[in-house]
């Protein structure tokens, strides 16, 4: 039989209401909001197409791959039948998502267990720990001996010209290891070094975040510590830890307390009292020329984030010992730069190196002399005397 034609001078409406009266579709009804997969056709498995039908309407399975209707040859629509996802047996998603966080609370609580074992910390806090380590003074730090005990008065070199005289008991020694070395408000301060004379003991505390929920008892920690100082010294504090820590503070919609604390930032003092010998103001630069303490086996302070983040993401806790040891160090070079910089600010550059008894006055040193009236140096930092 021959298929009904189409005469090519219809409208595009024409043909298709000639067409639903030759295969026998109705039109469907104009009232309410129709589905998007109304009217299309269904197909069978091997994609033919089972007529134009409503999506309401079912296909069996004996459906013919080319519908013929009154002689007319309707092509393959291309539409393949949607089904419903079938449900998935077992537990659902909340509950394996739960499952899993309780199995990582579990490892991260064996790793906690681990790293308190291999530095010796105590809980202080939630997700915090604290290491507290304890030095009998004198001691000895490279080639400086640290003495005295908390009633000892302390030259505090705040700025040029002025020197704040505290008891020792009353400074505050502060340093931060972070988690980036940037600065700004994505910086985490995961430790917190404080150390303070107590009697004849210098006592090193160090709070140490497991996490980032472990920052609530640290600042608290810290409010306390802050509250009972009469003098912060820092090592560059004036220009990162301070302005670090306030603006943890700030996050958490909390005053800092470092408002109205007299603050000895010890590294404008050491470029006060730099020679043109030293190749910069770092403290470790000033550890070894001016305390004569060098370093062994120490973690450098550019690969601390590293660790933290090693430990964040895999529990690796190997680096962290060092982390402390590193941190240790700079509080205990702190005290002892307070002794040297406190005795020379004003008086004398710092020096080092051997060059007999004396120090030949470079053109910085002897315009430093001349206008304190100092003449010679001795050789030895820890032995200052002016000579005129």
């Amino acid at each position: 039989m021959r298929a009904v034609g189409v005469s090519g001078s219809l409208s595009v409406a024409d043909r298709i209401a000639r067409l639903r009266a030759v295969i026998g579709a109705t039109v469907p009804a104009p009232a309410g909001p129709r589905s998007p997969f109304a009217g299309l056709a269904t197909t069978d498995r091997q994609g033919a197409s089972a007529g134009v039908r409503s999506s309401t309407q079912p296909v069996t399975p004996s459906s013919a791959s080319t519908v013929r209707r009154e002689g007319v040859s309707v092509a393959p629509m291309g539409h393949r039948p949607i089904t419903a996802i079938p449900p998935i047996d077992g537990p659902s998603l909340a509950e394996r998502l739960a499952r899993a966080r309780a199995g990582r609370g579990a490892g991260h609580a064996r790793d906690i267990d681990a790293l308190r074992r291999a530095i010796g910390a105590e809980p202080c806090g939630e997700h915090l720990l604290c290491v507290t380590t304890r030095h009998p003074l004198p001691m000895r730090h490279g080639s400086t001996v640290l003495s005295g005990d908390a009633a000892t008065p302390a030259g505090l070199p705040i700025r040029l010209g002025e020197t704040l005289v505290r008891p020792t008991g009353e400074l505050l020694l502060l340093d931060t290891e972070t988690s980036g070395l940037a600065g700004g408000a994505g910086t985490f301060a995961f430790l917190l070094g404080l150390a303070r004379v107590e009697g004849a003991t210098l006592v090193v505390r160090q709070y140490l975040a497991t996490r980032f929920a472990g920052e609530v008892a640290m600042l608290s920690h810290l409010r306390e510590a802050v509250a009972q100082a009469g003098c912060l010294v820092t090592f560059n504090g004036k220009s990162f830890d301070v302005p670090l820590l306030a603006g943890r503070f700030a996050l958490r919609r909390e005053a800092h307390p470092f408002g109205g604390l007299p603050h000895c930032d010890l590294l404008h003092a050491a470029r006060r009292s730099l020679r043109t010998d030293w190749p910069d103001c770092r403290l470790r630069t000033a550890e070894e020329r001016a305390l004569g303490f060098s370093r062994v086996d120490d973690l450098p302070g550019a690969e601390v984030p590293a660790v933290w983040q090693q430990w964040l993401a895999r529990g690796n806790a190997d680096g962290l010992p060092k982390v402390l040891e590193h941190n240790r160090a700079d509080l205990v070079s702190l005290l002892a730069l307070v002794q040297v910089l406190g005795a020379t600010e004003g008086r004398l550059p710092l020096f080092s190196g051997r060059a007999g008894p004396y120090v030949r006055e470079s053109g910085k040193s002897a315009l430093h002399n001349e206008r304190q009236g100092v003449k010679r140096v001795l050789q030895d930092p820890r032995e200052v005397e002016v000579l005129v």
